[in-house]
């Protein structure tokens, strides 16, 4: 079965040296870059002699040496499953040379199968989202989904999220002339029917009343919390709220192209169906989840980035088997939920960070715990909160990371599944938020993170302003750049406790896909 790239096709950025192929889960972080943007330039401008596809391998760690197809120039290959796809660009170039010894048992017609611990080789279909049975993914082109109501003053004074955030992410992104007219969808508004696959009517109703009127009754404010100092109501609230739920449900039908879609407006993981919670008045990444459900897909894991736990997601799924939770967030925050004992039906993971984690302990956490996880879980498609408070400089948390250790984290994460929605989330810094979901964009996109900004970039971030953070604690990188300093440093042995405990906790057998566990025991009784 052939798997036909479009010209555009920057979705998978590993890269093919020599005889091997080389994951960028056990290459060197100085080197992964330069594979990956040259791998995305040759996807970009294929030439018939050497033209990039997608191929996937289900070995389990990351890097594999693979023979080469016979004599085949053009790579074909049917999905093999649980391991993230690998873009091959064939004649290969000398760039990469880290591997384990693993070979491919044949190579048929310029078909790659795979035969496991020495058996004979197997055949595996390409997976299937229900009624799109035997339909092989694009790996199109990254998608930015956006509207310009995120343009409208909205949270009244003194509210954390009344800064400038997606408009800031859009404004630099087209300065840096990254956002051309066919990678952007305005995302639609969600209905109210929409809204109702997951919100209770009578709140819904509620809340659009509020937003109509200016006003709420004690008892909807009670019953509802809107209205409040947390949650409060200002114009267009709600037609804010549902086009922030449209855009996650578009960019999870988009996803489903093969593609990542980065929906920054997207991460109010806090919503509740019958309330708002947390500065959030839907909860979108739920309804991502849900329209990747509707659309016949069985395996989604859904990870959140964010300082404060993914607690309304969390609850949402905990009785849905197709649907994994894992939280990164940190310890002692609101809303002091996620305990690593946390797991929910058995189905959920939660990594409650010490203040002030750097880069080398989030590299921990993510090699050690949360890649196996969602390995172990084989996700059809993934979900991905990124909120910008986990950033060193973030006045809501003390979190230490670094932009460039969150861009590599969620580049890894969305390599392990088909269908890859990139949402926002928390973030209280103006400046921090801007220049991380805007290099975020540039490195899903496949380009190079300037070292000087134009400009008109620098005249955004200039322009920028925040109550929370006074003058002198504004700093010059804030104003000049987009990547950090990485922040790295020794792994705590707290962070060791916590990869120990979440690896005790955790229920194996729940996160396994339901076909292997039902393959595992009909073995076990024969």
């Amino acid at each position: 079965m052939e798997l036909e790239p479009g010209v555009d096709d920057t979705r998978f950025l590993l890269f093919a040296g020599g005889t091997r192929l080389v994951c960028m889960d056990c290459i060197d972080e100085n080197v992964e870059r330069p594979a990956q943007l040259m791998s995305a330039q040759v996807a970009r401008r294929p030439a018939k002699a050497h033209r990039p596809l997608p191929v996937r391998c289900d070995l389990g760690c990351g890097a594999r040496k693979l023979a080469q197809p016979l004599q085949s120039r053009e790579i074909f290959a049917q999905e093999l499953g649980l391991e993230q796809a690998l873009l091959l660009c064939e004649p290969a170039l000398e760039l990469l040379n880290q591997a384990h010894d693993v070979t491919i048992d044949i190579a048929t017609r310029g078909i790659v199968v795979h035969a496991s611990d020495g058996g004979a080789a197997r055949e595996l279909g390409v997976s299937s989202f229900g009624s799109r049975s035997n339909r092989p993914h694009s790996w199109l082109a990254p998608l930015f989904v956006g509207h310009a109501i995120y343009r409208q003053a909205a949270y009244g004074s003194n509210h954390p999220l009344a800064i400038p955030r997606v408009e800031s992410v859009m404004d630099l992104c087209s300065a840096l002339g990254w956002l051309g007219e066919s990678e952007f969808r305005e995302s639609p508004r969600a209905s109210v029917d929409q809204l109702a696959w997951f919100h209770a009517p009578e709140y819904v109703q509620a809340l659009k009343h509020a937003s109509e009127t200016g006003r709420v009754d004690f008892d909807v404010r009670r019953r509802y919390a809107i209205g409040t100092m947390e949650n409060p109501v200002f114009p267009g609230v709600f037609e804010r709220a549902a086009t922030s739920v449209g855009g996650s449900i578009l960019a999870a039908e988009l996803a489903l192209e093969g593609r990542v879609v980065f929906h920054p407006a997207g991460g109010t993981h806090h919503g509740r169906p019958d309330r708002a919670s947390g500065f959030c008045y839907f909860n979108d990444p739920v309804f991502a989840a849900l329209a990747l459900l509707k659309a016949g897909v069985e395996r989604v894991v859904y990870i959140d980035l964010d300082a404060h736990h993914g607690d309304g997601v969390q609850d949402a799924f905990v009785r849905d088997e197709r649907v994994r939770t894992l939280s990164l967030h940190e310890q002692g925050r609101w809303p002091y939920s996620g305990e690593v004992s946390d797991t929910g039906a058995g189905r959920a993971c939660n990594l409650p960070v010490p203040a002030r984690i750097n880069d080398s302990e989030l590299r921990v956490l993510l090699e050690e715990v949360v890649l196996p996880l969602a390995r172990m879980a084989a996700p059809q498609a993934l979900v991905v909160t990124c909120g910008a408070d986990a950033l060193d400089g973030d006045p809501l948390s003390s979190m230490q990371l670094s932009n460039v250790a969150l861009w590599s984290a969620v580049e890894r994460l969305a390599a392990l599944a088909p269908a890859t929605v990139v949402l926002g989330g928390g973030g209280y810094n103006p400046w921090t938020l801007a220049r991380y979901w805007s290099g975020l964009w540039g490195r899903l996109s496949g380009r190079e993170i300037p070292r000087e900004l134009p400009a008109d970039a620098l005249a955004i971030l200039r322009g920028l302003r925040c109550d929370l953070i006074d003058d002198e604690d504004i700093r010059p990188e804030w104003l000049a750049t987009l990547a950090d300093r990485p922040n790295r440093g020794a792994a705590r042995d707290e962070i060791r406790t916590l990869v120990n405990l979440a690896l005790a906790e955790v229920d194996q057998s729940a996160w396994t896909p339901l076909s292997d566990r039902a393959s595992r025991q009909a073995v076990a009784t024969t």
